[in-house]
Parts: C-alpha cells; sequence; structure tokens
C-alpha cells in the first residue's frame, strides 16, 4: 500500500466537507481535537503508571548490588589488614 500523498488528502478533505457542511466542519474538527486530547492524557497516565512500577523494581535490584559491591570492598579491606607475614607452606 502506498503512503498518503497531498492530492490524496486534498480528496479526503473535499469529500468530508461535501459530507458535513461548511457549518457541522469546525464542531466535527472540535470534537475530533477532544478525542486526541483524551486519548493522549489515557497514554500519559498509563505511562506515569508504567514507571511508577518500575522505580520500586530497580529499587529491590540495587540493594543486592550494593550488597554485593560492600561483602567484596570488606572482603578485599580484610585481606590487605592480616600481616604481611608470609604463610608457611606444608610439606616444605
Amino acid at each position: 500500500m502506498g503512503e498518503i500523498g497531498p492530492k490524496e488528502l486534498l480528496l479526503i478533505a473535499i469529500v468530508i466537507l461535501l459530507l458535513f457542511g461548511t457549518k457541522k466542519l469546525p464542531e466535527l474538527m472540535r470534537g475530533l481535537g477532544k478525542g486526541f486530547k483524551t486519548f493522549n492524557d489515557g497514554k500519559n497516565s498509563v505511562m506515569e503508571e508504567m514507571d511508577s512500577i518500575k522505580k520500586p523494581m530497580n529499587v529491590v535490584k540495587n540493594p543486592i548490588g550494593a550488597a554485593k559491591k560492600e561483602m567484596l570492598s570488606s572482603m578485599k579491606s580484610s585481606i590487605t589488614d592480616v600481616d604481611h607475614e608470609p604463610v608457611e607452606k606444608k610439606g616444605a
């Protein structure tokens, strides 16, 4: 299927003008605009709801990563805190 070009849009506008007349056309467009606004408002509220659901999911993931980093850093610091005396090998 092809794209709608300027000629097709002009034909559609003429057909709408003939069907509804010049007096009903502004009212029709106003109603169409209100419908689009209502749709966009609904879409935005759904997007906000999805974002509010995503935030707690990220909070749940972050403590696990933070705990892992904390544990690794404490392990590294405990290794460096040990006296630097050589460890005797068994059997040597």
